[in-house]
């Protein structure tokens, strides 16, 4: 069973493409289909499911170096643990409309960029990160 949070997060995306929508609107959304997945959302989650969270709780806990933590919008297990985390931690960088493995080319460009800008602030590579496209 996927997390509520990726749940929400899937019926966001739907409800942002106007195709859905109007098929919503229209009446053709067959909503017996999709209640399964909406009483999944709203059932209360089972205590002691915070595993990954609780790691990396502990992990960034006792690591002395800069922490940067990067997620692809679109990947559910990302999506699962900015529903656990303060999405307010300003260490969180979120690639917009990426999949899971970043196999966007935008993606892929910010993924380097966010690695390489977390090595030069560490001063273990002398590089200044190229500005983002279309930044001035």
């Amino acid at each position: 069973r996927d997390p509520p949070e990726v749940i929400w997060a899937h019926y966001r995306q739907r409800l942002a493409s106007k195709t859905a929508l109007m098929r919503l609107l229209s009446g053709r959304v067959k909503f017996r289909a999709i209640a399964p997945a909406i009483a999944a959302a709203l059932a209360p989650t089972r205590p002691g499911k915070n595993t990954l969270v609780q790691e990396y709780l502990r992990g960034i806990g006792e690591f002395t170096g800069i922490v940067r933590i990067l997620l692809a919008e679109r990947d559910r297990t990302a999506q699962a643990f900015l529903g656990k985390w303060n999405r307010k931690d300003p260490r969180i960088r979120i690639c917009a409309g990426a999949s899971h493995s970043f196999v966007e080319p935008n993606a892929q460009e910010w993924l380097a960029r966010e690695v390489l800008g977390v090595l030069a602030e560490s001063q273990e590579l002398p590089f200044t990160p190229p500005p983002a496209p279309g930044a001035a």
